[in-house]
């Protein structure tokens, strides 16, 4: 009954359905509450726009395929899809407004780490799988000569000697085996522009995805000229100290040789003895010269030992064999003070020490003794008794030897004993 009358309506206001449809019933979202999208069509209310008749006051009406029909909505849905919408709104531009905020601090970050990058004095850098270029930082110019243009896109050999490329290689190849790959920190030279090797530390990882294919490498370069000039300098002057070292113990001992020439032949041959030793049994380059400096020293305290004992041609008596024996305990007190570094004094307060705990001043047993003091003890004696002294002759290289090892595991430290013997019996050594 009501569609002719809403037809016509529209018809003499010059309005079509479709006008109706687009322009009549486009209301803004602050009427929602009076309006409301529905599956069959465009829905108004009685107070949705200003050509709407009396007839339509009142009613909800439908435009569906050109024709009108009524259509019953309670103001509650139309509110509750009022409150939908907006709330959908809201959550729109909470996300829009959090996505800025996101892209900002991205943006800041990487300022922040483009400012790091450039500025810093190391060369950063990428490399590809094939060992081209594909980033450097400005840092590159003042450490090598070349712009950033310049470098990026050459490949690392051009850069180094083939040893140097060499090394790179391996060091590769070991990282690859491994499971996790980690920072290497190794040393190179690289070529600077107008042909100079500059020493150099590399820090670099191997960049892999997550099925374990190489993409490539970074890491970071750092020119390291002044520390290599410095260690030079320190080489050199620990050089200098150690031959200041070796003159100052070479006059310890001549001054004991001044009192007693016996004692000054006696330190080097002990010392020739204990060294070789000291590397049969493996022992380091550093721990053998700590060695050599001990044997050396080893009896300077005998220069509180007075002349007459020491060069005495008879069987010293008990009293003159105690003051003797003060000579290890006086080495130490001279020798103390001294910053070597090794442990001479203690080396020389052990050395007449034996493992059973009968030998002097301290009366120490086998794990308290230093293995150095254990090697002198028995270099000592075996000098001693294959050389000549004043109150006997010597007693041969055969009986000297019996003798330790008849004294090993008891007074002499077996594994000292049996290298010492081998020493003899098939290396061929001679104190002469």
């Amino acid at each position: 009954m009501l569609l002719k009358p809403a037809s016509d309506y529209l018809k003499n206001r010059g309005l079509s359905l479709d006008d109706a449809r687009y322009s009549i019933f486009d209301t803004r979202c602050s009427m929602l509450e009076k309006r409301t999208m529905d599956p069959e069509g465009q829905t108004y209310g009685a107070d949705d726009g200003p050509h709407t008749s009396k007839l339509l006051r009142g009613k909800r009406w439908t435009i569906e395929m050109g024709r009108m029909k009524d259509k019953k909505n309670t103001k509650s849905q139309f509110t509750n899809e009022s409150s939908k919408l907006r709330l959908r709104i809201i959550e729109l531009e909470k996300s829009e407004a959090e996505h800025k905020e996101a892209e900002q601090t991205l943006r800041e970050s990487e300022e922040k780490y483009r400012l790091l990058a450039d500025n810093t004095l190391d060369c950063i850098w990428q490399m590809d799988k094939d060992l081209s270029f594909t980033y450097v930082n400005p840092a590159i110019f003042p450490m090598f000569g070349f712009t950033q243009d310049e470098w990026i896109g050459t490949v690392l050999a051009e850069h180094c000697s083939s040893d140097e490329m060499k090394k790179v290689m391996i060091i590769i190849a070991e990282e690859l085996k491994k499971k996790e790959t980690h920072i290497a920190i190794f040393e190179m030279y690289l070529i600077h522009k107008d042909g100079r090797e500059i020493p150099v530390e590399i820090n670099g990882k191997i960049i892999m995805d997550k099925n374990r294919n190489l993409i490539g490498f970074q890491g970071s370069t750092r020119d390291i000229t002044e520390r290599k000039r410095a260690e030079q300098d320190n080489e050199k002057a620990m050089k200098k100290l150690q031959t200041t070292l070796e003159k100052t113990v070479n006059a310890l001992a001549a001054a004991v040789g001044k009192r007693d020439p016996y004692t000054a032949s006696h330190q080097q041959r002990v010392t020739k003895l204990a060294i070789a030793i000291a590397r049969e049994m493996d022992f380091s380059k550093e721990q053998i010269k700590g060695i050599r400096i001990t044997g050396l020293l080893h009896d300077i305290g005998k220069i509180s030992v007075p002349a007459e004992i020491l060069g005495k041609p008879a069987k010293l008596t008990p009293a003159e064999f105690e003051i003797v024996k003060s000579h290890s305990q006086a080495g130490y007190d001279i020798l103390k003070s001294i910053e070597f570094p090794w442990s001479v004094a203690d080396i020389v307060l052990q050395h007449h020490e034996r493992i059973n705990g009968s030998g002097y001043p301290q009366g120490l047993l086998d794990k308290d003794i230093l293995i150095e003091a254990k090697i002198l003890g028995v270099a000592d004696v075996v000098e001693a008794m294959c050389s000549h002294r004043p109150y006997r002759s010597t007693l041969g290289v055969a009986k000297t030897l019996k003798h330790i090892l008849q004294n090993k595991g008891s007074l002499f430290d077996p594994e000292v004993v049996d290298v010492c013997v081998r020493l003899f019996k098939e290396k061929g050594f001679r104190f002469e």
